[in-house]
């Protein structure tokens, strides 16, 4: 998922940050519940806050409704994450997109049809392509975003 590639890139980025400070193995993927992940983030963050990125992606996260909603569930976390005005306010009109939310006209003109009896997104080919999502982030981002 794009949320899963954001958080590996951001990831090595730490990894290559902290090893230049002090060395750091890691031979396997490292879960936010293992002290080591929480060092290492600690670390870049003392050091040149590298790990921000990683905490601004972290707030936006909602659990994906399924699996074929990832890419959704990405659009929504990364839409969260940025700061300042964007197109659309959830439903409650908080400032905290939820998946349903990132659905507008624009993303149902151009990125995937969508209605009370019908889910484009569960269609073949399912879910969406990285173009699709390109643009799904579009709908909502202002230039100044991109």
């Amino acid at each position: 998922s794009l949320v899963i590639s954001v958080v590996v890139v951001v990831h090595k980025k730490l990894i290559s940050s902290a090893e230049s400070s002090q060395r750091v193995k890691v031979s396997a993927p490292m879960y936010m519940n293992s002290t080591t992940a929480y060092e290492l983030l600690e670390t870049c963050l003392h050091r040149d806050n590298t790990a921000n990125d990683f905490f601004l992606l972290e707030n936006g996260l909602d659990t994906q409704y399924n699996q074929d909603y990832c890419a959704v569930a990405s659009v929504a976390a990364v839409i969260n994450s940025l700061q300042g005005p964007r197109s659309t306010a959830s439903k409650d009109n908080i400032n905290f997109l939820m998946q349903e939310d990132v659905f507008n006209d624009c993303t149902l003109k151009t990125v995937v049809y969508r209605d009370d009896s019908f889910d484009g997104i569960f269609a073949y080919p399912f879910g969406l392509t990285m173009e699709q999502t390109k643009t799904m982030l579009q709908c909502h981002l202002s230039d100044s975003h991109w």
